[in-house]
């Protein structure tokens, strides 16, 4: 039996669906009427359960946690809202789960944002008008510094799919990233091309991909969550309590 469709895309089955399908239903007129934030979390939580019934390829990969962030209301000051001008970007600090350390004024990358300043200020653009997250706009701004210094500091408009291709296997086989973050390294260079320089990259199924860990995470239990719970002070108990029941992140 043919998986079924979402009203906003008519005729294209569940399976054929990209992440940016995705993206363009949530800011589509259908999701932006939602008022209440735990209207439009319902929303994705929805959305991704359907896909994975329908087993999509991606939908593992997929940063479902970004998407459900861009349904809460934050004060503008908040650190995943609050953006430094698009002149300074380059100076923000380092994101976690980067595969080494932000160079230091001088370095490689910081040269690499200097001399192709006016990329990943239109890179920062594209990202702000469609609403993602500062995390996404740090770590794309990451990775085109990181593909820049890679290829020698060559115009990244002038490069093509090979070059992505060897760069993305770079990561795999010398770097020894983990599968996730080649993917993020991968969605970063394809948004670039796509929005910045106007053009897609072609086909890019010739590199070595990363390996996903074969063993399961170690999480805690709900009873054994409880009995931690239990033998903390009160102050202490309570920000735990909260911040295991919303599910917050640190930077929240």
């Amino acid at each position: 039996m043919p998986s079924p469709t979402l009203p906003h895309f008519r005729g294209k089955m569940l399976r054929e669906h990209s992440p940016e399908d995705v993206r363009e239903f949530f800011t589509s007129s259908e999701v932006i009427g939602y008022k209440a934030d735990w209207q439009y979390r319902q929303a994705v939580a929805a959305v991704r359960l359907l896909l994975r019934f329908v087993r999509t390829p991606w939908v593992e990969d997929f940063d479902w946690r970004w998407l459900e962030d861009q349904g809460r209301t934050l004060e503008p000051t908040h650190p995943t809202v609050a953006r430094e001008p698009l002149s300074e970007h380059s100076a923000s600090k380092q994101i976690p789960g980067s595969i080494s350390p932000r160079e230091g004024s001088g370095g490689p990358l910081d040269r690499a944002r200097e001399l192709f300043a006016h990329y990943f200020d239109r890179l920062a653009a594209a990202i702000r008008t469609r609403n993602y997250s500062i995390r996404t706009e740090r770590a794309y701004s990451d990775w085109l510094a990181r593909f820049v210094v890679f290829s020698g500091m060559r115009d990244p408009a002038g490069l093509d799919s090979g070059a992505i291709a060897t760069f993305l296997e770079h990561l795999a086989v010398n770097r020894n990233v983990a599968a996730s973050t080649q993917n993020q390294a991968l969605n970063a260079l394809v948004f670039f091309y796509r929005h910045v320089v106007e053009r897609e990259v072609g086909d890019l199924e010739g590199f070595a991909r990363a390996k996903r860990p074969k063993r399961l995470p170690v999480v805690l239990s709900q009873s054994e969550i409880a009995s931690l719970l239990t033998r903390l002070d009160e102050r202490p108990r309570l920000m735990a309590s909260l911040l295991y029941g919303t599910g917050m992140r640190v930077m929240e």
